[in-house]
């Protein structure tokens, strides 16, 4: 699980005694939290996962666990303790319960996508025997990915180069606070994704917005955006709890999107009615 991992990453720093008991803690609460995880697994609902992470996500908000420079003890606000890596362990159950992690070639995690490969001989007359070929990453997101293997030579040569290819499906960016910059970032990745496959959806996952901040999503190329707390971003008031429906309505959104690979374009219109 990824925000397990963020605790295990956290607590190879032994230098801060205090530090090490609050990450403790902290991993008492979250294994509370696997637990809540792993039934929503089988039952196929995301109700008790959600209870379980509104209630983990309010205890670490504590203001002890923040860092205090008198004290030296806590963890600055960029720490990734305080970075939505549960939003992905919640799309982790989503994509168990699809089945769509047991294909050949399929990966979800933080990882990057190739663009290219392009042919970049040093010269032309010494690139027979290998012929070379430049690719390019994107940077790392939440991602569902598919490598392709493929085998290529030169014509008239009898042995093969092999070269994987990683393919964005659906590219995730998580977010506690979404702002303009977040969103020209994604913007940006977005375009890559469909540059790599044309079929990607970009979907954006942000407990709230910057204050008065609303995305023009539909002039963007980002596909979707979720606002699972339903509000702007304000210190001064209580933070909503993430919305079950919020996240119900996205899982059905995944779905749609898994079961678009499987359905020819032109079949669409008249399964569903509806084209976008």
């Amino acid at each position: 699980m990824f925000y397990s991992n963020v605790l295990e990453y956290l607590m190879r720093d032994k230098t801060n005694p205090v530090n090490q008991m609050y990450l403790h803690e902290i991993e008492l609460m979250w294994k509370e939290v696997q637990k809540a995880l792993a039934i929503s697994s089988q039952s196929g609902t995301n109700e008790d996962m959600v209870i379980a992470v509104n209630y983990f996500t309010e205890i670490i908000s504590n203001q002890k666990y923040r860092y205090d420079k008198f004290k030296r003890k806590g963890f600055h606000y960029e720490s990734q303790l305080f970075q939505p890596y549960y939003i992905a362990d919640l799309l982790s159950v989503i994509f168990s319960r699809t089945g769509v992690l047991e294909h050949y070639g399929i990966k979800w995690d933080f990882q990057r996508f190739d663009l290219g490969p392009k042919y970049s001989p040093p010269n032309l007359l010494e690139d027979e025997k290998k012929p070379n070929y430049t690719r390019y990453e994107s940077n790392k997101f939440a991602m569902l990915t598919r490598t392709m293997e493929y085998q290529y030579r030169i014509e008239g040569r009898r042995n093969y180069e092999k070269s994987n290819q990683v393919y964005p499906l659906i590219v995730f960016g998580l977010f506690k606070r979404l702002d303009p910059i977040d969103f020209t970032q994604c913007e940006s990745q977005a375009r890559l994704a469909r540059e790599a496959f044309p079929g990607c959806k970009f979907i954006i996952l942000t407990e709230t917005l910057r204050e008065n901040y609303v995305p023009e999503v539909d002039k963007s190329d980002v596909d979707i955006c979720f606002v699972l707390r339903k509000q702007y971003f304000n210190k001064r008031k209580k933070q909503n709890k993430i919305a079950l429906d919020v996240v119900n309505v996205m899982e059905k959104t995944i779905i749609d999107y898994l079961n678009f690979y499987e359905t020819p374009r032109e079949d669409i219109f008249q399964a569903r009615g509806i084209l976008k």
